[in-house]
């Protein structure tokens, strides 16, 4: 019989949702090398993989045999998850038997292939289970297998047989979807009241992939269907809720009902596979209603594990007994798993605007670009790369439109339909089509040379700051002005996007336009938009004589919502009294009735509408968040709530015939009409909204553009002799402006310079504050770990500081005689066995010295005040010094020495008076000063030497001996659960690097020691080439790390970890709990969500995190963890004995 061992994967699908949990697992201890198919090797899925390691990138297409020959070659096993959304149902069923059989041709030993139960079969053929994408792939699994009875002896194959991602329902863009309704997080799903999904979790699959190529000759020939289990969704609801605290329901929605109200209702009519030919309309291509009622009838009748689909669930407990068993237990490892990385709890990202895709095709918003087979005229297949359009843009024929403008928008309109048309409320991917589909359409513009264009920060009427940009023709002469308004629904939109045809009318006209960057809702509702706008043009009049503006020749204009606000504007420049007022509103489709929002009223438009009902919902309710539906709308958001429109200045609007703002603008026409109001109207025949962008060219669009120049170009001739008495006036203006830019860069160069190398000064008297008693003893270990403590620590307290900057240094200096130290220790009865003679101080502060190239210890000599003197004079000099941007002060006579910074009043910000106790009575005296206290590096008190052979304490007693020296012993845990190997290799280090076989002994009396616990952690740690200190991984149970995150007991990490805690008895922290070694892991892990402040740390004992668990894909914006410790090396990696300084290379990458 042929070996199925493999070591070498080519994977296809490797970007999808399962494939990277399937890939993590290949290569998460290196024993696997995985090659990866992808289409993008430049995209962000892509690039997560690489960053796995072992992974290479191979740029193609399933749907093409060169790309599929270069994967295989070179490689021994397979793993193929063709995406049926992306291809259609018989391109799937093509391109994986061709994968199998190219696959066999390659010399593949071993071949998974990504499969779906076959539920048409597995219903006894019944139709209401069809469900194309499923079927397709079961019925390739079914071929797979009885391939594999002929052709073992060459490669062995295996099914990987999943189902719905659990995933999918708290996730963006999928049929499981929810949403909070009224507080209330809610699923509306037809699967019944008895239904049961076999959801499969993401994480399992991990396990699972791996398992597969762990055991070939058992996995040959086996279906592995897997799944949590049959999840009835008003279970799954009842979960939700009593893991987060917040109502959940699921409410059975009726097919017809969810095709017309559901996550899905966008596409009912559409291919169900996105990329298959919707034109030829190929019998075997499902539509989205037909294929997805096929998937909602199977679960709703597999409740229990008694319907259609059913799993084995003992055989998966086998294989895999720390597998996910429940949508609670889902639901608490996610819950602590965003908590930990800092996207807050479920409920939290369950809101819609924190909901993230989890499927590629949500990512890919459904344009994919693999090829689909489809049928042609002539018999036989050809290659089809479109994808899919929106229905309404299907048909050949103009349907209404202007049939000359239809022939050169035509194309346009369908590559804009590409975009997903989002539920109502749904504002970032509305933002996401404006971005990646419709404001590239502005590219086909003609771009005028002639154009300059400058950008101006402004303050708006909060004290924000804003921009606004100027677009200016070369060579024209000034006069007059337009304040311009970009479009966007109030919600999406920059001046970038919308400046190619404002370049344009500048090129033609010779207007300056000056566009307001205004800040969007939902984020900035009313008034904030208008108001922002408004600033601009107070600005403008403000400035006009800098730009040669004649500010009685200022304008308004916009587009679309930027027309409604400019309108807007005019409304508030009228109210406001500006001085002088408008010349002019141009209001091109404007946005101007928050009431036309009906679905019924629109109906006969829906087909031709570019902005929907459901996007003018959205915009109208971002905007105006509770008021939206009531009458406590303000005119100046929705202007055609104004009562009275007279005073305005003359108007011009226009508009397209099948635009929803149509009848809104006809209406506001009139009415300023009929206030006696200076008006032009235009309304274009058998055009949409924004109809100028998508047929630059069109007939109509030309008597548009005339139109609108026409109307700038009378505002630019009336002010041709205010230019000439400008001219003089602009030239002193840019003059002074020159100026003032120049002192302003002066003011920025100056304050760069003073912001570089920051650092915090931390100045320590050692003959008063000195160090635990502990520490001393063990002379330079005691030292080094002093240091690191006290840097820690400090690191730890700037970081609440107002000033705070991630890239401070911490610079400490300590002063102290050591032969008076050895007098104040030898006076102290509890330090006298402890600390015996000088050189043990002298060793220990070599130590503190050598923890940190930027800490340093110095002896001034053995006169009591040489310490004093110096740290004065550092005090003095740095606190003039503006890089060192705060003192942290440790010592004694506190009033004396800091009497120079008290400050008048208040308090000095720039100083910290730090004491290792409670505060004394001559600290108490400071009332100028931040102060804080470390409890982990100093004693509780001041010693004080008495110079006729005594010491003294100033502030509270000395702690306890069992405070520093006693050591406490974690009881002996029990036997490691079954599942538990802390021999498995790890991801960095040998299988035997990385963990201390030893575990501490039980005593029932701890005893006092003053050395380390024999079996606690060694003193060995791992570091890379580069002598940063690693994290080797860590096994942990999900189940208990949600417990430590989420539960009011508290562990304490130094009893458990290290093996001692310092405050004995004492400690507010839990040392009851009995843990085995898998918990012990789990806490380790947990404590590793703390970052160390050292990313060279050589303690060995330290228990912080000293490489972010996210890399370099981290996109936390103030990460705890240290920029260098994003992008750790780990080709090689050292062992490294903190006691002999030796270094060993214990593990190279290939």
């Amino acid at each position: 019989m042929a070996s199925y061992k493999t070591s070498h994967i080519f994977v296809v699908g490797g970007t999808g949702a399962q494939g990277i949990p399937v890939i993590r697992g290949l290569v998460k201890d290196r024993r696997y090398k995985v090659r990866v198919l992808t289409r993008d090797k430049t995209s962000a899925r892509a690039k997560q993989l690489l960053a796995l390691g072992n992974v290479e990138l191979v740029e193609g297409t399933f749907a093409n045999e060169d790309d599929l020959r270069r994967g295989f070659r070179g490689c021994d096993g397979a793993f193929v998850n063709i995406d049926g959304f992306n291809s259609g149902e018989k391109t799937e069923i093509f391109w994986a038997i061709r994968s199998y059989e190219l696959a066999l041709e390659e010399g593949i030993k071993f071949f998974v292939y990504g499969n779906l139960d076959y539920t048409y079969k597995k219903s006894g053929y019944d139709p209401k289970f069809r469900t194309g994408h499923y079927d397709g792939k079961g019925r390739i699994g079914e071929w797979i297998l009885e391939q594999n009875k002929a052709n073992s002896d060459r490669m062995g194959a295996a099914l990987f047989t999943t189902g719905p991602y659990i995933e999918m329902s708290i996730s963006k863009f999928t049929i499981f979807t929810p949403k909070v309704e009224d507080g209330i997080v809610t699923w509306r799903i037809p699967l019944g009241n008895d239904g049961g999904v076999v959801h499969v979790s993401l994480d399992d699959c991990e396990h699972y992939g791996r398992w597969l190529f762990d055991h070939p000759e058992r996995a040959n020939g086996l279906d592995l269907e897997v799944a949590i289990d049959h999840i009835n969704y008003t279970d799954l609801a009842k979960a939700f809720e009593k893991v987060t605290g917040h109502p959940a329901r699921y409410i059975d929605t009726p097919l017809d009902e969810y095709w017309t109200t559901g996550n899905s209702a966008a596409f009912v009519n559409s291919p169900s596979g996105y990329n298959a030919d919707p034109k030829l309309q190929d019998p075997a291509s499902m539509t989205f209603r037909q294929n997805f009622t096929g998937f909602f009838n199977t679960w709703k009748y597999s409740g229990r594990n008694q319907g259609v689909i059913r799993r084995d669930y003992k055989l998966l407990d086998e294989i895999h007994p720390n597998r996910i068993r429940s949508a609670e237990q889902f639901f608490r490892i996610e819950e602590a798993r965003g908590r930990a990385q800092g996207l807050g709890g479920l409920w939290d990202r369950i809101q819609a605007e924190n909901l993230k895709p989890i499927l590629k095709l949500a990512e890919d918003r459904r344009r994919a670009n693999t090829p689909s087979i489809t049928p042609c005229s002539q018999g036989g297949t050809r290659v089809f790369t479109e994808v899919f359009f929106h229905q309404r843009f299907i048909s050949d024929s103009y349907n209404g439109y202007d049939p000359e403008w239809y022939k050169l928008a035509g194309p346009i309109l369908q590559a804009s339909a590409r975009a997903i048309q989002p539920p109502v409320g749904d504002v970032e991917e509305r933002r996401y089509n404006l971005k990646n589909v419709i404001a590239p359409l502005f590219t086909h513009l003609p771009a005028p040379a002639d154009v300059e264009t400058e950008r101006i920060k402004i303050t708006s009427y909060d004290g924000a700051e804003i921009e606004i940009v100027r677009f200016s023709k070369v060579g024209a002469a000034p006069g007059s002005a337009i304040l311009h308004i970009h479009g966007g629904g109030m919600i999406v939109g920059t001046v970038d996007a919308f400046s190619p045809p404002v370049k344009n009318y500048v090129s033609a006209t010779g207007v300056q336009f000056f566009s307001v960057e205004y800040r969007l809702a939902p984020e900035h509702p009313d008034p904030t938009p208008v108001e922002d706008c408004y600033s601009g043009l107070l600005w403008l009049h403000k400035h006009a004589a800098e730009f040669g503006v004649d500010p009685a020749r200022i304008g308004v204009s916009g587009e679309s919502a930027g027309g409604g606000l400019a309108a807007g504007v005019a409304l508030l420049a009228r109210d406001r009294k500006l001085d002088p007022p408008l010349a002019k509103q141009l209001l091109i489709y404007p946005m101007l009735d928050s009431r036309n929002v009906s679905h019924e009223k629109n109906k006969a438009l829906a087909p031709f509408l570019v902005w929907s009902v459901d996007s003018n919902i959205t915009g109208w309710q971002a905007l105006l968040g509770d008021r939206f539906g009531t009458d406590k709308v303000s005119p100046y958001a929705s202007p055609a709530h104004a009562k009275d429109l007279s005073g305005l200045p003359p108007t011009y609007i226009d508009t397209g015939d099948l635009d929803l703002f149509r009848d809104e603008d006809i209406a506001y026409v009139g009415r300023i009409a009929a206030a006696d109001v200076p008006v032009e109207f235009h309304i274009y025949q058998g055009v949409p909204h924004a109809f100028e962008v998508l047929a630059p060219q069109a007939p109509d669009l030309y008597h548009q553009n005339e139109d609108l120049r026409k109307q700038l170009q009378q505002a630019q001739s009336q002010s041709r002799k205010y230019y000439d008495q400008m001219t003089k006036a602009q030239l002193d203006a840019k003059q002074s402006v020159d100026h003032v830019a120049r002192i302003e860069e002066e003011k920025r160069s100056l304050e760069t310079s003073l912001d570089c190398d920051r650092f915090v000064l931390v100045l320590i008297d050692g003959d008063a504050l000195p160090f635990l008693d502990s520490l001393v003893a063990r002379q330079v270990q005691g030292g080094l770990d002093a240091g690191r403590r006290l840097r820690n620590e400090i690191h730890d307290y700037v970081r609440t500081l107002p000033d705070y900057h991630a890239d401070d240094r911490v610079v400490i200096h300590i002063f102290a005689s050591l032969s008076r130290l050895a007098r104040i220790y030898r006076q102290q009865p509890q330090a006298a066995d402890v600390v015996r003679s000088e050189e043990t101080i002298r060793a220990f502060m070599d130590g503190l010295s050598s923890s940190h190239p930027l800490t340093l210890f110095a002896d001034p000599g053995g006169l009591k005040e040489a310490a004093e003197s110096k740290i004065q004079a550092e005090l003095e000099l740095f606190y003039r010094n503006r890089h060192c941007k705060h003192i942290v002060f440790g010592g004694r006579d506190v009033s004396g020495l800091l009497q120079p910074f008290v400050p008048a009043t208040g308090t000095n910000e720039r100083i910290t008076v730090l004491d290792g106790c409670p505060i004394s009575d001559d600290i108490q005296k400071v009332k100028s000063f931040r102060l804080a206290q470390l409890r982990n590096v100093f004693q509780s008190a001041k010693a004080v030497l008495n110079e006729n052979g005594s010491s003294a304490h100033t502030g509270l007693k000395r702690p306890a001996p069992d405070a520093t020296i006693q050591i406490h012993h974690r009881p002996r845990p029990p036997p490691p659960v079954e599942e538990y190997d802390p021999s498995s290799p790890s991801l960095l280090l040998p299988p035997t690097a990385g963990r201390s076989s030893a575990r501490p002994s039980h005593s029932s009396t701890p005893p006092v020691s003053t050395s380390p616990v024999p079996g606690t952690n060694a003193p060995v740690l791992y570091q890379n080439k580069y002598h940063q200190r690693l994290d080797s991984p860590l096994k942990y149970d999900k189940d208990f790390l949600g417990v430590l995150f989420s539960s009011k007991t508290k562990l304490c990490n130094n009893f458990y970890l290290k093996g001692h805690c310092s405050y004995g008895e004492h400690c507010s922290w839990d040392h009851s709990e009995r843990l085995n070694p898998l918990q012990l892991d789990t806490l380790r892990y947990k404590a590793r969500t703390s970052a160390c402040r050292d990313p060279f740390c050589l303690d060995a004992d330290c228990t912080l995190g000293h490489m972010c668990p996210r890399g370099e894909r981290c996109a936390i914006s103030l990460c705890k963890y240290l920029p260098e410790m994003h992008t750790v090396d780990v080709s090689e990696v050292y062992e490294y004995n903190t006691v002999t300084q030796q270094r060993k290379l214990v593990h190279r990458e290939d």
